[in-house]
């Protein structure tokens, strides 16, 4: 079966290093990559609404878009799109903010061997796959635990509020006269109730604020 090309997206305004990075996709075998240049952020913004993007590399010096917007537009309309981000030798500190922003990766022109830059998209996208599934992973388990507390609570209001009314009927004398001692054991019982009920309610509160 013939593997798919990984559609990339590439948003450089340079002429030249966008054909520099043309050549070194030119060395993969062929239907490998396929590559889509655009000049402005709010083109590659449109292309990238449209789906079908695998990875972006995006420039942090375009004419409509600078530094890290161009990492926060693009999440914004395609936040499963791992970005790649390229800077000049005196950006890495902003490279680094923009991985920090959730870009994969960064490379500095012209320090980008042939073969570095196709084997640095393929680890991205692997990257980027790894950290949707973990959390989707997060998400379900979220959920699990969420749904498992609250039918704990339920489980256990029902009987606790039969016990509670059982005991309110023994304290109050309503089944027979009771010894002092008596007396004071159920008051001791109704209170420990009680208290098991607004832990209960707590929880449940908890549970109803993190599903939203």
């Amino acid at each position: 079966m013939k593997e798919k090309a990984l559609q990339v997206l590439l948003v450089e305004d340079n002429a030249g290093d966008a054909r520099l990075l043309r050549e070194m996709f030119s060395t993969e075998r062929a239907g490998s990559f396929e590559l889509t240049h655009l000049l402005r952020m709010s083109e590659a913004v449109a292309h990238l609404a449209k789906g079908g993007v695998d990875i972006a590399l995006l420039d942090l010096g375009l004419p409509d878009a600078q530094g890290l917007e161009t990492v926060r537009r693009a999440h914004a309309v395609a936040p499963d799109v791992p970005v790649i981000v390229l800077t000049g030798l005196d950006d890495e500190a902003l490279a680094a903010e923009a991985m920090k922003e959730g870009a994969q990766d960064y490379l500095i022109k012209g320090q980008i061997e042939n073969r570095a830059l196709p084997r640095a998209l393929r680890h991205a996208i692997e990257r980027q796959r790894m950290r949707v599934d973990t959390e989707q992973i997060r998400k379900q388990q979220l959920q699990l635990k969420d749904e498992f507390l609250s039918h704990v609570s339920h489980e256990l209001r029902s009987p606790l509020t039969a016990i509670y009314q059982f005991v309110s009927i023994l304290a109050d004398g309503l089944a027979g006269e009771l010894r002092p001692e008596q007396s004071e054991y159920l008051r001791i019982t109704l209170r420990n109730v009680r208290q098991l009920e607004s832990m209960i309610a707590d929880l449940l509160e908890v549970t109803r604020i993190q599903a939203g």
